[in-house]
């Protein structure tokens, strides 16, 4: 009989092979003989998908019995249930509770949230005790009041003790709701102190019945846990178990004892706190956007508006959201139609600032007649303002009067400096297909989506027209961000790993975290969208002192279009409205022609009166003829009738104004009257036509001019109003729920938020901040954006809508500007004129030069910039204190160290000098008691080679022996015995390594006075105690250690001052090439190695800044050489680019090479401080770089002298300086030439005597010397009274009196030529622009005059 299966595994980070199961039979035969075969299967996922969609948590596990022939075995009803268990690889949260005293209870809520489930309670006592436990439904049980009851531990078949309750729903009968347990010590008990853990969680065993998942016939075990269920099943089939992921618990009973942990756990409240503070100050700066955007929401009445044009335009006008959109140039519009074009309109609003970066504007535009469909629109600007660029997204235009709209889908730069080119440019209305392209949708949607759908990024960009103000977003994202919080706190730990919440496991973690992610958005997405969707479709307060129409444009027909009518200006007037109105079915270049020919007011009439009868007649006909319904007929209709509306109202002015005039202002009187009676006439006409009287003759003055601000009434409209009025938004009041909700669950989340982070601890508390930051993130700015490309996308490519922003009578309410009178507007000034092609190619040739300018500006000031940066790090690498450093050991060491002539001068020097200086009488300090010695002092030898004379050959007999100078190839490199012997063997002390060759002793070659030496020798190290180092300078004394073959010794040693924080590397050298004398030479090289660490990060950060500006300096010549190819490479400029460039990085590897250096030396100091440290390649790399610096200085100053060469004296110089070259060459050569004859012969005639002339480059110097009046001429004529004087005059009268006077000429003249040619006309026009900018910056009226006058001079 089988008694148990195990199925699954218990990997959470991998998703292993699954054991084998245990079986407690072996397959055999049955009674008839036959072989039974066992088969098992086992899933990490649920392989089966059932209609109710049950949520399996887990492994899924199955067993069946089977003949040889296939044959299935049914097992089912048997006397003894199955066992099996199915692992979840998952842990509930496990609750801690301590008792004291046997009295002392415990209560614990249990929500249960099915009706299906079975609750498992499950206690680990620390120690063997018996355990009561009472639950009850909606109520605390107690002893006397309970629903159930149980004593635990109860015993198996095997004797062992289970702390296990199994609740089954038969038990629960109530159902779904709180239940409340109670566990108390029982009376048996002794035990004082009782702690244990307490673990609640629901599960369910199921069986696959072929179609669904089934509870029948199974049960759940008392073995359940917290990582595996056990069922109890009478048959055989696939098995599986659910897993309700139940949140932490909080024992509100402890409240006060968790805000007294505040002060060791202050993570979570110093997180709300910061939260809220952050909250209060978001919340001022939206209400003052809020009340900004009040301002941009108005609809501007175009000013220069014909206060008698009453057809209307709603144009909707989007700047685009890109760098530099927004435009201070004065924008004009012009509506080109099928049926006419309207006057320019200049786009502006004294009320409120327009065309902004990201702006939607609305302009109401009026003209005296419909211009039928449109076809295009006209843009263009002035280019006037610090900022005239202007990126015009699209342009919507509503004709008010129909409902029709046209689409521009601009997306280009009205600039002369981006894009085109261009700042006047016509744009066609768009179609179906442009308008419902991919790219025009998904750029469509995406800009909404983030301004206004999300909830984050649109607190940001809101758009200003929404009723979800910034104040509520703000308020929003405020409580979602707590509620997000509360959630994800309350479902922390609950996860296979606690240390976060996202982690990479098997099915069964990942159904439990979908499930955690399902359980807390049926908790927080609810609440949260219901408190945005208030927000947003909550109806505005009304406000009942606001009038009707916010901003009346009434104005009384008595007050005439011209204040004092004539008859010139109404024979304008009339010409105008015959251009205007439009023309079917004539001649329409006859018709001007005769109109413009025409001065006599009554022939305009006539020819007004045949235009009105014609347009009336093709009225009547098309409404006769055409008794279908049309739309497009329609809409011709409705325009006719609006046009004869405002003919009307034109006629009714024009009639006032010839009453007004009377008889007196015509030559003729009966013109007057005559005028008077056709305009009449045609008044009386427009009345015979009965569907215009409701909208004519019962319309007032008022009435007229309120048209502006009314919504249209037409059929299609009103239809449209009525279905959007199906759902008009919520009532006002319903914000104030809103702001409940908000404050509510704001409170709630807050609080229990505080409550779940004191009750983890401070430090589950961090883990959980970094977790729920880590996750904010990532929603905020990676989820969300990637859903709203998703999003915009989809619709772009499957729905293709266009949504249309609706027209309400609120957009006129919001009215803002009043229009002109007509005679105030100059149609023919500048701002209504389109750009010339000339005067758009002189702005476009002033903002080239404006760039240019702005180029050299900023040349300027990043190469200050680089130029600051390179001079920080060269004078940080140089110490002040160093020369005093170096002067103060040079005192030390070297007053009689210059008189040392032959080897016993050397070693008495040593004994007496050198050694009490080295070791003074602080330990490891030199007798200034401020410098410490680093490591041990050492003298180090050069030697020759024991050799023949070249001179025996020839005087044999008088010389006996001689040496080589010194040379790498005459180098001795051999190792002796002591005394200089032959024989290696031989030492008779420890010091035998003094004569044995050292090869690398220091890493770099030194130049000294007679020779370049190579960096190794002989040597012997003082060590750090004074008495060993007497006894090593008195043993070199006694075995000759310096003798005739030594040509180099070097005493070297390094000291280090704490006060200053200098190194100073100290080499004194005495040299000898076998004349029987030392020459002595001291170097001392003190560097700053060893800096604190605000030092070290100030100068890295200046370091890393200066290499990023080369870099910079890398791509732009890189760009110049791909352009310019080979040319790039004869300017002098460029290549002082590429050298600042080499230079820069050669000082960027001498300075990796010695932070390796520094970092190496100082490491061997410390693990060998009584050795010597030789510091002699760190000073070498040092210097190197020091040298490199300075180079990079003089370079960098004269690339500034290039850079400001548009500075008048500058270029004046310069330009003389490049004229005179020509002739300053060959006077160059010729003095180069005599300097090297006199130089030649000084040295040939007086190298031998006189030390300046000792060598040629000597010679060369003192030449120089003499040229500039330093010159010793005693020590000259002493040795050479004849020789002398004539060198010394013929090369001041050959190089000072003749080439020098002819240099000076030339530069002289080429100086004078040069200041009467002006600079170049284009450098001279940036510098007058350059002064102008400066000027206008700082309000100072520059005098144009004085400046070119100061310029010439």
């Amino acid at each position: 009989m089988i008694s148990s299966l195990t199925c699954g595994t218990k990997g959470k980070d991998c998703v292993p092979e699954p054991e084998a199961p245990s079986l407690s039979f072996t397959p055999g035969l049955d009674d008839h003989g036959k072989c039974v075969l066992n088969a098992m299967l086992s899933f990490e996922f649920n392989p089966f998908a059932s209609p109710e969609g049950r949520a399996i948590q887990g492994n899924v596990g199955g067993l069946s019995l089977q003949f040889s022939n296939n044959t299935e075995v049914a097992v089912h009803n048997l006397s003894e249930n199955i066992e099996i268990k199915l692992f979840r690889g998952n842990r509930s949260k496990v609750l801690m509770k301590e008792y004291k005293t046997p009295g002392n209870r415990l209560n614990v809520d249990l929500n249960v949230t099915s009706d299906e489930d079975t609750v498992v309670i499950h206690i680990n006592p620390q120690e063997n005790c018996s355990l009561e436990l009472f639950l009850g439904f909606q109520y605390v049980p107690s002893e006397a009041m309970f629903q159930l009851h149980t004593v635990l531990p109860i015993r198996n078949t095997n004797g062992d003790r289970i702390y296990t309750w199994v609740l089954t729903p038969s038990m629960l009968k109530h159902g779904e709701g709180v239940y409340y347990l109670m566990v108390t010590p029982s009376e048996s008990s002794r035990a004082e102190i009782i702690s244990y853990n307490v673990s609640a969680f629901t599960t369910q065993c199921l069986f696959w019945t072929g179609y669904k998942w089934s509870p029948d016939q199974c049960h759940v075990g008392l073995q359940s846990t917290s990582d595996q269920s056990h069922c109890l099943c009478n048959h055989l089939t696939y098995f599986g178990s659910t897993f309700v992921v139940m949140p932490n618990k909080l024992d509100l009973t402890q409240i006060p004892e968790l805000f007294a942990q505040t002060s060791q756990n202050p993570v979570v409240v110093s997180l709300v706190a910061a939260i809220f503070g952050v909250y209060i100050i978001v919340l001022v700066w939206a209400r003052m956007k809020d009340r900004s955007d009040l301002i941009k929401v108005k609809l501007t009445i175009l000013p220069d508006n014909d206060p008698f044009a009453q057809y209307r335009y709603l144009i909707t006008i989007q700047t685009g959201h890109r760098k530099g959109a927004a435009t201070t140039a004065k924008v004009v519009i012009m509506l080109n139609g099928s049926e006419g074009n309207s006057d320019p309109h200049f786009l502006t609003d004294l009320e409120k600032p327009v065309l902004e970066r990201g702006a939607v504007d609305d302009f109401l535009l009026t003209t005296f007649f419909s211009l039928g469909d449109l076809q295009s629109i006209r843009l263009w600007h002035d280019n006037s303002g610090c900022s005239p660029s202007w990126f015009v997204n699209r342009v919507t235009v509503l004709d008010v009067e129909t409902s029709q709209r046209w689409h521009f889908i601009c997306n280009s730069w009205l600039a002369i400096d981006l894009d085109e080119n261009i700042a006047d440019k016509t744009f066609f209305a768009a179609c179906d297909e442009e308008l419902k392209s991919f790219k025009n949708l998904f750029f469509m949607k995406t800009a909404e989506s983030f301004t206004d759908g999300h909830i984050w990024f649109s607190v940001v960009e809101r758009p200003p027209r929404s009723f979800f103000t910034r104040v509520q977003r703000v308020s929003c994202c405020f409580s979602l961000l707590l509620g997000s919080m509360l959630t994800n706190i309350m479902f922390w730990g609950t996860s296979p790993d606690d240390s976060t919440q996202h982690t990479q496991g098997d099915f069964g973690s990942f159904f439990k975290e979908l499930m955690i992610g399902i359980e807390s958005a049926f908790i927080m997405f609810p609440i949260n969208l219901g408190i945005v969707q208030i927000f947003r479709t909550v109806r505005p307060r009304p406000n009942h002192s606001k009038t009707l129409v916010a901003r009346s444009v009434t104005r009384s027909l008595s007050t005439s279009v011209h204040t004092h009518p004539t008859p010139e200006s109404l024979l304008q007037y009339i010409k105008k409205i015959i251009t205007l109105i439009p023309r079917t079915q004539m001649d329409v270049s006859a018709l001007e022609e005769e109109v413009n020919n025409t001065n006599d007011i009554n022939q305009l009439l006539v020819i007004l009166t045949n235009i009105v009868q014609s347009n009336m007649g093709q009225l009547s006909m098309s409404e006769t003829g055409d008794t279908t319904e049309n739309p497009m007929a329609d809409l011709r209709n409705q325009r006719l009738e609006k046009q004869q509306c405002c003919l009307y109202t034109l006629l009714k002015q024009m009639e006032e104004n010839l009453n007004q005039m009377g008889t007196s202002k015509f030559q003729n009187p009966y013109s007057q009257i005559h005028a008077v009676d056709q305009v009449q006439k045609m008044m009386r006409f427009l009345q015979n036509f009965p569907q215009f009287k409701d909208t004519i003759y019962e319309r007032n003055t008022s009435d007229v001019s309120q048209g502006l601000n009314r919504v249209s009434d037409h059929p299609n409209s009103q239809q449209d109003k009525t279905s959007q009025r199906c759902f008009n938004g919520l009532p006002w009041w319903f914000v104030y729920i809103a702001w409940f909700l908000v404050i509510v669950t704001s409170a709630a989340s807050a609080f229990f938020t505080i409550l779940y982070g004191l009750s983890y601890g401070k430090d589950k508390s961090i883990k959980w901040l970094i977790s729920m930051v880590t996750t904010l993130f990532q929603s905020v700015f990676i989820l969300q954006p990637v859903k709203v490309l998703c999003v915009a996308a989809f619709i772009a490519l499957f729905v293709r809508k266009v949504d249309h922003q609706d027209v309400n009578e609120e957009t006129f309410h919001l009215a803002s500007g009043e229009p002109n009178n007509a005679s105030q507007i100059d149609r023919n000034s500048k701002i209504y004129q389109p750009p010339t092609a000339q005067f758009v190619e002189q702005l476009k040739e002033m903002k080239r030069k404006e760039k240019k300018m702005y180029a050299m500006i900023q040349k300027i000031l990043v190469h200050l910039a680089f130029l600051s940066l390179l001079l920080t790090i060269a004078y940080g690498e140089q110490n002040p204190n160093s020369f005093y450093l170096n002067r103060a050991i040079n005192l030390t060491f070297t007053p009689s160290f210059s008189h040392i002539r032959s080897t016993n001068d050397f070693y008495t020097w040593a004994s007496k000098l050198l050694l009490p200086n080295l070791y003074g009488s602080y330990k490891g300090f030199i007798t200034d008691g401020y410098s410490k010695l680093l490591g041990s002092p050492r003298v180090r030898q050069l030697r020759v080679k024991r050799c023949d004379c070249p001179a025996k050959k020839i005087i044999k007999n008088i010389v006996e022996k001689c040496e080589a100078p010194y040379s790498f190839d005459e180098e001795d490199m051999s190792n002796y015995g002591e005394q200089w012997t032959t024989n290696v063997s031989v030492q008779a002390s420890n010091l035998s390594y003094i004569w044995q060759y050292q090869e690398r002793l220091q890493d770099y070659p030194c130049w000294r006075v007679l020779a370049l030496y190579r960096g190794s020798g002989y040597m012997a190290e003082l060590t750090t105690e004074k008495d060993n180092a007497s006894r090593i300078i008195q043993y070199l004394a006694e075995s000759n250690w310096i003798d005739s073959h030594t040509r180099a010794v070097f005493v070297e040693f390094t000291v280090y001052n704490a006060n200053v924080n200098l190194f100073c590397v100290t080499t004194l050298t005495l040299e000898t090439n076998g004349l029987g004398a030392f020459i002595t030479s001291t170097e001392l090289e003190s560097m700053q190695l060893a800096q604190n660490r605000d030092v070290t990060i100030l100068f890295a950060t200046l370091e890393i800044a200066y290499m990023l500006f080369v870099v910079y300096y890398m791509v732009l010549q890189g760009k110049l050489l791909k352009e310019q190819s080979w040319k790039y490479f004869r300017d002098q400029r460029n290549l002082i680019e590429i050298s600042i460039i080499l230079f820069s990085w050669s000082a960027f590897a001498l300075f990796l090479k010695r932070l390796a250096l520094e970092k190496a030396t100082l490491d061997y100091y410390f693990k060998n401080p009584e050795r010597f440290v030789s510091f002699h390649g760190l000073t070498s790399i040092n210097s190197a770089l020091h040298y490199v610096i300075a180079v990079l200085v003089a370079l960098t100053t004269v690339k500034l002298w290039h850079l400001l060469h548009l500075n008048p004296k500058l270029h004046l110089f310069t330009s003389a300086m490049q004229r005179a070259w020509a002739e300053l060459r060959g006077l160059f050569v010729i003095l180069v030439v005599l300097l090297l004859a006199y130089s030649s012969v000084s040295y040939v005639m007086m190298g031998s005597n006189i030390s300046s002339y000792s060598t040629f480059f000597k010679a060369v110097a003192t030449m120089l010397h003499l040229q500039l009046g330093h010159f010793n001429y005693n020590e000259v004529l002493k040795h050479y009274p004849t020789a002398g004087a004539i060198i010394i005059a013929t090369s001041t009268i050959c190089m000072a009196f003749v080439v020098l006077n002819l240099f000076l000429s030339a530069i002289l003249v080429t100086f004078t030529e040069e200041r009467h040619s002006s600079i170049p006309s284009e450098d001279q026009e940036i510098i007058d622009l350059l002064l102008k900018k400066l000027c206008g910056f700082f309000g100072i009226q520059e005098n144009v005059e004085y400046s070119q006058q100061e310029k010439a001079d």
